[in-house]
């Protein structure tokens, strides 16, 4: 027999996740169905709750764009419960980061929010692969960001993108974290654009996504790494921009970083989904 499940569908810049209530028992298996092109259509999937401001990811990672994401739904809840102010904010407990968070979110009760996430950490250094690349160690995903300027644009050298990220999954040890990342970087006139694709561990997926936060993070810290300024907007391959900025200061034990990550949110649908 069917079962109902009740859900809301968010896009954050292109990136899609669907929210399932906290404490719901939902199987891998049901979970892989979900994000189908058959059933909901999205790259992710999380388990929230509005009473403790918690965001668990099905595979346990970090996930930025997600978490702008439940930004808005707390900011649409509250409304719902006659808190009508137009700008909130909220800290959050989110899988794969250790500590709360900040998200500040501007629109009121939507549909469409404006969301800026904040996160703290040590500089967590780079491993430098030359041409082949940077790994940026974040917690809760490792990304490879790739400049296609000196590798080589991706479409001509690969006929299989989530196959070779599969490779360089094992090849550079992405999956030591819940999620690993890689991200091909070009640069069109001023702006970076990014094409990145992401392995979840637990769920043994790959998703060539349609945007990234945490790939837009990474991206930001490994320019300005070669010292290519403090901020970074960047185009997603659904068209969006998020911008990045980020923010420094030297401590005993080497640098201490607040990252911003700002970029549009929308609700796409909600509703009961049977499986």
């Amino acid at each position: 027999m069917l079962q109902p499940y009740q859900y809301t569908k968010w896009d954050a810049s292109g990136n899609t996740t669907l929210f399932f209530q906290k404490g719901l028992n939902l199987p891998k298996a049901k979970i892989i169905k979900a994000q189908s092109e058959r059933e909901l259509c999205a790259e992710q999937t999380a388990f929230v709750s509005a009473e403790d401001h918690s965001l668990q990811m099905a595979g346990g990672e970090l996930c930025v764009n997600a978490t702008r994401s439940f930004g808005a739904y707390l900011a649409r809840e509250a409304w719902r419960k006659g808190i009508r102010e137009e700008k909130q904010k909220f800290t959050v407990n989110i899988s794969g980061w250790f500590r709360p968070v900040e998200v500040s979110v501007k629109g009121g009760e939507g549909p469409e929010w404006t969301v800026v996430l904040t996160l703290k950490m040590r500089f967590c250094g780079v491993e430098n692969f030359g041409k082949e690349g940077l790994i940026l160690r974040l917690p809760g995903i490792r990304h490879m960001v790739v400049d296609e300027g000196l590798a080589g644009n991706i479409e001509d050298n690969c006929t299989d993108i989530k196959a070779r990220v599969r490779e360089m999954v094992q090849e550079y040890k992405l999956y030591e974290e819940p999620a690993g990342g890689v991200i091909w970087a070009r640069k069109v006139g001023k702006m970076w654009r990014i094409r990145p694709v992401i392995y979840v561990k637990a769920l043994d997926t790959v998703y060539e996504e349609q945007a990234c936060g945490s790939g837009s993070m990474a991206l930001a810290m490994a320019r300005w790494y070669y010292d290519d300024g403090m901020e970074q907007i960047i185009q997603q391959p659904s068209g969006e921009k998020i911008k990045v900025n980020l923010f420094y200061s030297k401590v005993v034990k080497g640098l201490k970083m607040r990252i911003r990550i700002t970029g549009p949110v929308r609700l796409v649908s909600e509703g009961t989904w049977y499986a």
